[in-house]
């Protein structure tokens, strides 16, 4: 990573450790060349135990792409996997009626 993309990882472990979830969601979505926006981050929201009161950390990562962004294929596949085991489908109907997640481009498998 160059010095600009280390500042962002190294905010973004900060963040995390510090459990501000919603801020190192932040700085992942919008991290350069995307090089927060991997695997290795959508594991780390995963294992986060939340509230069931409160909105998942891993939603609010992609809630943040969203805003500004359209999720990678390996994202769409891990909110798939999220909304399904939350049963949580009327957020997936949502993004698709605004137009924020495409299927058509993921791989059958």
């Amino acid at each position: 990573p160059t010095g600009n993309e280390e500042l962002f990882v190294r905010k973004f472990n900060t963040l995390f450790a510090q459990k501000q979830y919603f801020e190192a969601a932040k700085v992942a979505a919008t991290s350069p060349e995307s090089v927060l926006r991997t695997p290795n981050t959508i594991q780390q929201f995963k294992q986060v135990q939340f509230p069931p009161d409160q909105e998942s950390p891993l939603l609010q990562y992609f809630d943040i792409i969203l805003e500004s962004s359209q999720l990678n294929e390996y994202e769409i596949l891990e909110l798939c996997k999220f909304v399904v085991a939350h049963a949580k489908i009327n957020v997936i109907e949502e993004w698709l009626q605004e137009e924020k997640v495409n299927f058509c481009s993921l791989p059958v498998v």
